[in-house]
């Protein structure tokens, strides 16, 4: 039922998306709707890619991000450091870099 209603808020976005494209177009006849939509078309495909592109990188850099700071954080718990300045900078960057995956892991861009 999520999926449905998800899908459908995503067809009418697009729809909306693809009207508002031809208002600003101006276009009036059959012939220019269609190559006007097969334009909308590719710049689609290639804006999907480049979000693609966008969010590995994202991921990739954050996720870089926790594997330094992750064994920081394990070295000032072990030693017991927690009051130092440099564990509170590491727990914060840490805590910022895996909010970040989360909000940004989606399965629509990353391309499973």
């Amino acid at each position: 039922m999520i999926i449905e209603d998800a899908l459908i808020r995503s067809e009418k976005r697009t729809l909306k998306q693809i009207e508002s494209y031809l208002k600003r177009a101006k276009v009036s006849e059959p012939k220019q709707i269609e190559k006007r939509l097969q334009n909308f078309e590719s710049k689609d495909i290639k804006r999907d890619k480049k979000m693609r592109i966008f969010f590995w990188i994202f991921t990739l850099l954050f996720g870089a991000d926790l594997s330094v700071f992750i064994p920081e954080l394990i070295k000032f718990i072990i030693t017991g450091n927690i009051h130092e300045p440099m564990f509170w900078i590491s727990f914060i960057i840490g805590l910022f870099s895996l909010i970040i995956l989360w909000i940004t892991f989606d399965i629509k861009f990353i391309g499973f």
